[in-house]
């Protein structure tokens, strides 16, 4: 399984003793897809077909800090 998370950040100071923070993260970038093992059930309908992923999809996220 191969995943790329990407992570960008930005300070800014506001003030002698302000400063603000901004981040974004990106985790899965590429939205790569892991699937689950096919149905082994030979009884099955579904026999060998994959009906499943497994792991997280793309998550992004953001954040702001303000520190004094």
């Amino acid at each position: 399984m191969q995943n790329l998370d990407f992570s960008l950040s930005r300070g800014i100071h506001c003030r002698e003793l302000a400063s603000l923070e901004l981040r974004a993260d990106v985790f899965n970038l590429a939205n790569t897809a892991h699937f689950a093992n096919p149905d082994g059930a030979m009884s099955d309908g579904g026999f060998g077909s994959i009906t499943q992923t497994v792991g997280n999809p793309r998550i992004v996220q953001f954040a702001a800090k303000f520190a004094w």
